[in-house]
């Protein structure tokens, strides 16, 4: 967002503390402030009021906004004037300067499945400069990952917060699994949890494959299931089996659970997705590999490794990545 500042916001003094709070939310990198007619008697007034010390922040945050407006414009301006009551029905929201700063400090929330496991999955398909940004974001308290106990939940959480101020709907954002048996069909579940996304006017970004185990390069899941003997003498047939599936069978295939999930449907022909497989490959892709995403995806070496074997899953996930801190500054 960007605040664009009114003169009358800088008199009298007593707004000066506010003022520079959200001058230091700048610094920490999110919003933008402008100072809308620095001519005027009183922002002049007021400026030369500032010790030296607290002119420098002030002054270091208005050049930092410019820069960054430049560079990446912000999506959303508010207007922050002396007014009473705020008006947020207006094409550019209105509202006073202790408003605005409590609004500047709000965190981005990303509304996900399980903050734990898709935050790492998100930060393993960004790059060096979006994994630094995101966790600086995180250490200034000015973005979360927000928890939502799986997909059904996930629309019920989104509804709540959005319908707590009117403004919420700015500073948030959805992440979800598509649980896709096969391309194009996603569940009920996830169709409700995006609709639920477009009602309440946040963004949301549903995975085209099934969940974000199916993002796993294959390299990941040789190292992880050939780390120990036990893992590798339960796993390393459904490894190879499930290495020789196509790309829309890897996309879609049950990681944690196997075909059982889809057994019924399997029989039955709605899924016909695996027709081409005998029996017997069938049989050997029964059960899935446990707990995999969590595991791999939390460890700091495939967070780092800047995945390229598979472009296509990094092109989707690292665009949703995007997505997000343009949404958020």
């Amino acid at each position: 967002m960007i605040f664009q500042i009114e003169p009358s916001c800088f008199y009298p003094l007593g707004k000066t503390l506010a003022l520079l709070s959200m001058a230091n939310v700048v610094l920490n990198g999110r919003h933008r402030i402008y100072v809308r007619c620095d001519a005027q008697i009183q922002y002049l007034d007021w400026r030369g009021r500032l010790p030296t010390e607290l002119l420098e922040i002030w002054e270091k945050s208005l050049n930092l906004s410019m820069e960054l407006e430049a560079r990446e414009p912000a999506r959303v301006t508010i207007m922050v004037c002396d007014a009473a009551a705020p008006d947020l029905q207006v094409e550019t929201p209105i509202m006073n300067v202790d408003q605005a700063d409590i609004l500047s400090k709000k965190p981005f929330r990303i509304f996900v499945e399980n903050d734990e496991a898709d935050r790492d999955f998100l930060l393993t398909f960004s790059n060096a400069e979006q994994k630094k940004k995101i966790e600086e974001l995180e250490e200034a308290q000015l973005i979360q990952f927000e928890h939502c106990g799986g997909i059904t939940e996930l629309p019920k959480k989104v509804a709540k917060f959005t319908n707590k101020t009117e403004l919420n709907h700015l500073i948030a954002m959805a992440v979800f699994d598509s649980d896709a048996p096969q391309p194009g069909e996603a569940s009920t579940q996830a169709d409700c949890a995006l609709k639920k996304c477009v009602n309440c006017g946040i963004a949301a970004s549903r995975l085209s494959r099934r969940a974000i185990e199916n993002y796993l390069l294959r390299s990941w899941l040789n190292t992880w299931v050939n780390k120990t003997t036990a893992r590798r003498e339960r796993s390393l047939e459904l490894y190879n089996t499930f290495c020789n599936l196509n790309d829309a069978q890897r996309a879609h295939f049950h990681m944690k659970n196997g075909l059982k999930v889809d057994k019924e449907k399997i029989a039955d022909g709605t899924i016909d997705l695996y027709d081409n497989l005998s029996g017997e490959l069938q049989r050997k892709l029964e059960t899935g590999f446990g707990s995999v995403g969590s595991e791999i995806y939390s460890l700091s070496w495939i967070q780092n490794s800047q995945p390229s074997e598979d472009q296509n899953g990094w092109n989707e996930v690292n665009g949703i990545v995007n997505s997000f801190l343009v949404l958020c500054r």
